[in-house]
């Protein structure tokens, strides 16, 4: 527009034989060289960030990763997140009943199913481990509430897994079971790997122990269980039972894991957590017999509640064994 005036005026008002032609070209060589310039290096960080996480981030958080990329810092940080882990139960088992292309197909389908449900509620797929999946909470991007984000993903996956389960069931006759350990704390999330390949991840102690929350799922027989941590960040939302005091293979320090229970069992569900953390109190106490008093009478009223059958168990072999020390942990051989 300055270019066209400046011709106007000393063309039509000083009367000035000047050329237009030599302008025009510096201002298309000008626009012709910046554009393919811009889209090389200053959109290259956002194609970056669209391509890095588009696979494993929610659209929304795309989004605002693309708004506002400095909030991302890609050499890695630390900050609190909540990380998921699931895992299917007997898969080996189940793998070996079936053809490879039929294992392919419901492998993929309920992955497919699990991620949309982590991805809805603004969690980060981490990776696949073959049929386990670990998502995390509060990373690239702050999330509000995310342990409670996490569980509402848990439950979610419970319940999707249901109606893949009928659908499974009548094509492949197989029924699949997933167990979920969820854990709040610090870690180091970032870009870890080589120069030549990369993923974005976690790490640090809060990922080692969901992982293993994950795997005493199938001991204690419950589907989902939170540390502590992650049940005081919920603050009530979700109604859960201290299930056990342990230390996992690979800690020191004992921690508390409790079950997210099922709020379609109303007023009973209350007087469950509640019968079974009186006794489970007792338990602590080192009071066996008061204990397996409580936990034989909660599996009168609720016989397939598997932590209570548990629990008794270990009550009656205290019993006829003391253990020579007891400070109410139990200590988790297994991975």
């Amino acid at each position: 527009a300055a270019v066209g005036w400046s011709y106007y005026g000393l063309v039509a008002q000083q009367g000035y034989l000047a050329s237009f032609v030599y302008p025009a070209l510096a201002l298309s060589l000008g626009f012709f060289t910046f554009v393919p310039y811009y889209i090389l290096t200053s959109q290259r960080k956002n194609r970056f960030l669209f391509q890095a996480f588009s696979s494993y981030v929610s659209p929304a958080l795309v989004e605002q990763l693309l708004q506002d990329p400095d909030r991302l810092r890609l050499a890695g940080e630390k900050r609190e997140i909540t990380v998921l882990f699931s895992d299917i139960r007997g898969f080996t088992t189940i793998s070996e009943t079936m053809a490879p292309e039929q294992l392919a197909d419901l492998l993929n389908r309920y992955l497919g199913a699990m991620t949309e449900i982590i991805l809805a509620q603004q969690g980060t797929l981490d990776k696949y481990i073959g049929d386990a999946v670990m998502a995390m909470f509060n990373a690239p991007l702050d999330i509000e509430r995310h342990p409670a984000r996490a569980v509402a993903a848990a439950l979610g996956m419970f319940r999707q897994l249901r109606e893949l389960n009928r659908e499974f069931i009548a094509e492949f006759g197989v029924e699949l079971q997933i167990g979920v350990g969820l854990h709040t704390g610090p870690a180091i999330v970032g870009n870890l790997g080589s120069a030549r390949r990369f993923d974005y991840t976690a790490i640090g102690d809060t990922v080692n122990l969901s992982s293993r929350l994950e795997s005493i799922t199938k001991q204690y027989g419950v589907g989902l269980l939170v540390s502590d941590a992650t049940r005081a960040a919920l603050d009530g939302e979700f109604p859960c039972r201290l299930v056990d005091r342990i230390r996992v293979k690979g800690k020191y320090a004992a921690v508390e894991v409790h079950e997210v229970l099922d709020t379609a069992m109303g007023e009973e569900l209350r007087e469950l957590a509640a019968s079974y953390e009186t006794a489970l109190q007792h338990y602590f106490d080192g009071d066996f017999s008061t204990a397996l008093g409580g936990f034989e009478t909660l599996l009168t009223r609720f016989p397939d509640d598997r932590p209570s059958r548990l629990m008794a168990g270990r009550c009656r072999e205290y019993l006829s064994r003391p253990p020579p020390t007891w400070d109410g942990i139990y200590v988790a051989l297994e991975k």
